[in-house]
């Protein structure tokens, strides 16, 4: 799968699966490499990043990177966890509208 809803999948992906909060799919590669791919591909896409943190999630510890398309309030969060159990990169993907 290239994309779900138009949010980039990164090439490689494993076990993808549609969540009731977005998409979510697992990957062999390292945390870096998957920061640099979204930054990348997000940014080409008009989706600047505005926000990483660290976070915890059901699958661990792990990092979320928000985007936000330039001028208007829809927003993607992406999450990166690794699986300790064979070192793979656990991605989470959740696409909104953020309205005050």
């Amino acid at each position: 799968m290239p994309d779900w809803k138009g949010v980039p999948v990164m090439p490689g992906a494993l076990k993808g699966e549609t969540k009731a909060f977005g998409y979510m799919y697992w990957v062999n590669a390292t945390v870096k490499e998957v920061e640099t791919y979204y930054l990348e591909q997000m940014d080409l896409a008009g989706w600047p990043l505005v926000k990483e943190t660290a976070v915890l999630s059901w699958y661990g510890r792990g990092t979320l990177m928000q985007f936000k398309r330039e001028y208007s309030n829809e927003f993607i969060d992406i999450i990166l966890v690794v699986d300790t159990d064979d070192n793979s990169m656990m991605v989470a993907i959740k696409k909104y509208i953020y309205n005050p």
